[in-house]
């Protein structure tokens, strides 16, 4: 695969961030440690596209018919275990799914798909 060559921008927090990986043997080198950050991006953009998917599809089901809330919170961590989010997306993910499920439940609106973030342009 051919290689593009970047010039990129770091502050001196994430550059020593990164040196100390390499120096642990994370990582050989800065590049392999960028295309490795890349990839692990890349992996959770579609982990949350898939559970963005599966949380439209759930809306676009039809109405409830009655709401377990234990029973929901259950089936969403399964859910969540199934699509083997990394740690940190996950408790992003569970707390804005409890945010939405109280507000769901109060009489408020908002759907469930909508609060999986969304990639920003700045990241």
């Amino acid at each position: 695969m051919a290689t593009v060559h970047k010039t990129i921008a770091l502050t001196d927090q994430q550059d020593a961030w990164i040196k100390a990986q390499i120096t642990a043997g994370r990582h050989t080198n800065d590049s392999e440690f960028m295309r490795d950050l890349s990839r692990r991006d890349q992996e959770r953009s579609a982990e949350l596209d898939a559970v963005r998917a599966a949380l439209i599809d759930g809306e676009n089901s039809g109405e409830a018919k009655s709401l377990n809330a234990a029973a929901l919170s259950a089936a969403c961590a399964r859910r969540i275990a199934a699509y083997r989010l990394a740690p940190a997306a996950e408790r992003e993910l569970e707390t804005e799914l409890n945010r939405r499920l109280r507000v769901r439940m109060s009489g408020g609106v908002g759907g469930l798909a909508d609060a999986i973030p969304r990639a920003r342009p700045d990241r």
